[in-house]
């Protein structure tokens, strides 16, 4: 019986992080196509609206660092969520 835990429990590690298969690679692919969509978004918004990005950028220097860090805090939760939610 320990034989057949240890073979279930190496194909479950297998299964689940394909360690060095094409999952992994996938997943990887995923992670900088993220990346890359983030880039690409950030970038539209500063090429679109310059003058609105400047402004913004300078009410938040003035914003104390604790909520600067809060808002962090909900943007990240909330993107956690949202890739929670649509990649399942």
């Amino acid at each position: 019986m320990g034989s057949e835990s240890q073979t279930k429990s190496k194909r479950y590690l297998y299964d689940a992080g394909q360690l060095g298969g094409r999952s992994a690679d996938r997943a990887m692919t995923d992670l900088l196509t993220g990346l890359a969509l983030v880039l690409v978004i950030e970038g539209a918004i500063f090429a679109l609206f310059p003058r609105r990005m400047r402004g913004l950028l300078e009410i938040m220097l003035k914003l104390p660092d604790h909520l600067v860090r809060r808002t962090g805090v909900v943007v990240l939760a909330v993107g956690v969520l949202a890739v929670w939610l649509i990649r399942g």
